[in-house]
């Protein structure tokens, strides 16, 4: 048993003979809206059983590969062979003024 598809903003609109734009501003309480059609928006809406209660959708059949689907990625842990190979980079010299630097004075 298949479930029922929910209606589409174009649905609604649709049948409130408003735009899409309308139809959106109306449900999420934005723009401006006379209230008359942000009334007449919903209760089509309602009407048409948007946001109403939809059934599960069925369980994934298997789990997700774990290989990636990108070209040249590879997933890696962070005990891989291949983290173990970089090095931290050198130590940075101390900087030390010299006597003909501004900053002994």
């Amino acid at each position: 048993m298949c479930p029922v598809p929910r209606p589409t903003l174009a649905d609604i609109a649709r049948a409130a003979e408003v735009s899409t734009a309308t139809v959106s501003h109306a449900l999420n309480g934005t723009g401006r809206l006379g209230q008359t059609t942000r009334r007449r928006v919903r209760e089509v809406a309602t009407a048409l059983g948007y946001g109403a209660p939809q059934a599960p959708a069925p369980a994934p059949s298997a789990s997700p590969s774990p290989r990636t689907r990108e070209p040249g990625t590879t997933p890696r842990s962070p005990t891989s062979p291949a983290r173990s190979r970089r090095r931290p980079p050198p130590p940075m010299p101390a900087v030390t003024p010299s006597p003909r630097s501004p900053l002994t004075a």
